[in-house]
């Protein structure tokens, strides 16, 4: 059965922008949006691009740490929902508990026997220092060596092609 226009106009329409395409959010956003029966602007995911001229009823912004898009998400007169912590964009936020992930990833190797434990990352993205802390911690308490591996220097972002 089709919708009314009228019906069609009570609904929720919600952007989503992304700096940082994560499918399984993506997909999680999709059949949410579905349930809650919002029209789902999601063309960021393909285009890459914000849009110019866009009217609704909210935003949900993974921002990647892109200023453009945090500029754009907080300029907006409408209710923001972020995916990342960051305090330049002050609205609520849905987000890990990255120091339990590094926790976990450590207590893993623990578990399996693994005594000299090492940490990869870019340095470029506050998560990655708060998993790193939680895997630390973790390594420390069970009396492991902790090694920190990153590059000299933080790689040029966007990161190129």
């Amino acid at each position: 059965m089709m919708e009314s226009p009228r019906e069609a106009s009570l609904r929720r329409r919600v952007l989503f922008v992304t700096g940082w395409y994560v499918h399984p959010l993506h997909e999680g956003i999709v059949d949410f949006a579905k349930e809650a029966g919002w029209v789902l602007d999601n063309d960021m995911c393909y285009s890459g691009k914000i849009p110019k001229q866009w009217e609704g009823d909210g935003i949900l912004c993974r921002h990647a740490f892109r200023t453009d898009m945090i500029d754009f998400a907080s300029s907006a007169a409408v209710p923001v929902v972020g995916f990342e912590e960051d305090t330049r964009l002050p609205s609520p936020c849905v987000y890990y508990n990255e120091e339990a992930i590094g926790r976990l990833a450590a207590e893993h190797l623990l578990a399996r026997g693994y005594h000299r434990l090492g940490f990869f990352h870019l340095g470029i993205t506050p998560f990655q220092c708060q998993r790193m802390a939680g895997f630390r911690r973790a390594a420390a308490s069970a009396g492991a060596d902790f090694v920190e591996l990153k590059p000299p220097s933080p790689p040029r972002w966007p990161l190129p092609r």
